[in-house]
């Protein structure tokens, strides 16, 4: 790069690439306020011009300041030198000890960060109203290659365009870069319009069906893989077998009842719509394998794209570090969950599911709070056993049965070939379909609940409440009109050691207390409480004659010793099973008129 002095005391630069006027008319100064001034007047100067590379960028901006330094430590000028006066006479009280500012060895932090900002849109991203201004990570604008259209909010990706300036950066001078873009940068909110898609090329409005280019104020950190193809059809493939293939007849092939199928498809839908608030997880269940989850969970990972997507499993919500993916994604897709698990706080997993603030920790930076944008599509072989089992939990639930096996007839190419970039337009014709197809496709907003999914999840809330489960296969054989409490809860623990062994322990009072509420789903179950009285609220005891006088078959058929005749010792079961009873009991009544009206009905 040249350099020339002109009269006025300014330095000329110029290379092959562009030329420069440094001039820096600043007063007395701090080191980094200086450094901030004359990286945005090199950027102001070079900002416009086409094909300048990193390398260039940079030596550029170390000869720019360099020289600005120079013209800086000649001090104030006299504007009463004449014309012909020498630097040294137009200069003549050059800057000195403390009030001279250091050269540099390299470009300085500060204008790597402003070269993100000016030249790259590095901007302060809030991820939601969280009202705190903190919760904002750096993010920079990518106008080109394969992400173009969304911001880059990975520290990988601000790091490693911030070495293409400076390629030494430390860790310690990174996190400068990064909270320098955070405090200094404009300060945006990622885009939340439901109705607005970034797909491949470009951003699709749902509402209108119309495509629209790319533009750094719509804020995404995420977009679909796949371009927006309003005339995709759907392609039929021969296979190696001579059969033909298309993703339709795949998409159906999946599960028996129609309506769920229509939930798959709903299910791509939700995972390219980010912003739609669904309310719910879809967790696709199978008890065995070969059943096509993990194919479904591949193809719409192979749509969204690697950037678009986490996995972050039931397991993982246990974690402290774990959850930080979900401020830049618009899907969770997990295709394997481990068999057993337990979430003992369901809370954040939740919060999750229905875009609420949670607060993720992170590695070496402050926790922020955030709210997910996007869908959970979990993968489970067995249900996990939560601990909230609140219908605000189950009402954040809907399972998706895949009763198809394809064992024997594995296909492995369909997953691994027609489902991917190799098949390029099964992808198109498959977000064509999602977003601008018929039928449910079409302006939908809640998933559909099909028959099949509802008693699902009904089997699910017996899997993950025993006592439930407890109720439906015991309670309801029961003989007696009055069910004591001590009996209940007596049985259950012996029905627990034969099917439900690892499902921890329980206390009499919140099995009584689930009892019930369950109780009162079922009409000819009640328990009477004192309604008045130093003991208001307690329950009534009720009297033994007339409602427990035959025996009760179910003591012998789960070994309640407790509840056994004691006193005979002959072979009757029926004998056995009628225990010498006490006069008064609390516990729970049964009205047989109720039941079975209810049964008839």
């Amino acid at each position: 790069m040249k350099k020339k002095v002109l009269k006025d005391g300014t330095i000329k630069l110029s290379s092959n690439s562009f030329s420069l006027i440094v001039n820096p008319d600043v007063s007395d100064t701090w080191v980094g306020h200086f450094q901030q001034y004359i990286a945005r007047e090199y950027l102001s100067q070079i900002r416009g011009i086409k094909g300048l590379s990193g390398s260039e960028i940079a030596r550029g901006a170390k000869q720019f300041l360099k020289y600005s330094i120079e013209i800086y430590n000649r001090g104030p000028k006299d504007i009463t030198a004449s014309p012909d006066a020498s630097l040294d006479e137009v200069y003549p009280n050059k800057r000195k000890g403390d009030d001279r500012m250091p050269m540099t060895k390299s470009i300085p932090n500060i204008f790597v960060a402003e070269i993100l900002i000016g030249l790259f849109g590095a901007k302060c991203i809030e991820f939601g109203d969280t009202g705190s201004s903190d919760n904002c990570v750096a993010g920079v604008y990518l106008s080109e290659g394969v992400h173009a259209g969304i911001y880059d909010v990975s520290t990988d990706g601000i790091h490693s365009l911030s070495r293409m300036f400076k390629p030494d950066l430390t860790d310690k001078d990174l996190s400068f870069i990064t909270d320098y873009i955070k405090s200094t940068a404009e300060r945006v909110m990622i885009t939340t319009d439901e109705d607005l898609i970034p797909v491949n090329n470009g951003i699709f409005n749902y509402k209108t069906k119309t495509l629209i280019d790319f533009d750094p104020s719509y804020v995404f950190t995420s977009k679909c893989h796949v371009d927006y193809d309003a005339h995709a059809e759907n392609p039929i493939i021969t296979m190696p077998d001579g059969e033909l293939w298309d993703v339709e007849s795949w998409m159906s092939s999946l599960c028996t009842d129609a309506d769920t199928v229509e939930l798959l498809w709903q299910g791509i839908s939700a995972a390219v719509r980010p912003n739609v608030d669904w309310k719910k997880s879809l967790w696709l269940y199978a008890p065995s394998g070969n059943n096509g989850k993990g194919t479904y969970i591949q193809l719409i990972r192979n749509i969204l794209g690697h950037r678009a997507h986490a996995s972050i499993t039931f397991e993982d919500f246990k974690e402290q570090y774990m959850l930080e993916p979900l401020a830049h994604v618009q899907a969770n897709l997990v295709d394997e969950n481990n068999t057993g698990t337990y979430l003992p706080n369901a809370a954040k997993y939740k919060a999750v599911i229905t875009h609420d603030i949670i607060r993720i920790n992170r590695k070496y930076e402050k926790p922020i709070d955030i709210r997910f944008h996007g869908v959970d599509i979990q993968c489970v072989n067995g249900f996990p056993r939560v601990r909230d089992d609140s219908d605000s939990f189950y009402r954040r639930i809907l399972p998706v049965m895949f009763d198809n096996r394809f064992e024997g007839k594995e296909r492995t190419y369909i997953k691994g070939e027609y489902l991917t970039d190799k098949h390029l337009e099964v992808l198109k014709y498959v977000l064509r379909r999602v977003l601008s197809g018929n039928g449910s496709m079409l302006d939908f907003y809640m998933f559909s609940e099909p028959s099949a999914s509802q008693r699902l999840l009904g089997e699910y809330k017996e899997f993950n409440e025993p006592v439930r489960q407890f109720f439906n296969e015991v309670v309801l054989q029961m003989v007696w009109k009055l069910l004591p409490w001590d009996f209940l809860f007596d049985t259950f623990m012996q029905w627990s050691v034969r099917f439900n062994p690892g499902g921890g322990r329980i206390s009499k009072k919140s099995f009584i207390t689930q009892i019930k509420i369950i109780s009162e789903e079922y009409p000819g179950y009640f328990f009477d409480v004192v309604a008045s009285g130093d003991s208001a609220g307690r329950d009534k005891v009720i009297r033994s004659a007339g409602r427990m006088d035959e025996p009760e078959p179910l003591i012998l058929e789960y070994n309640v010793e407790q509840w056994m005749n004691k006193s005979y010792k002959g072979a009757d079961p029926s004998k056995k099973a009628m225990p010498e009873l006490k006069e008064f009991y609390r516990g729970l009544q049964r009205d047989i008129n109720l039941i079975f009206e209810e049964t008839d009905a």
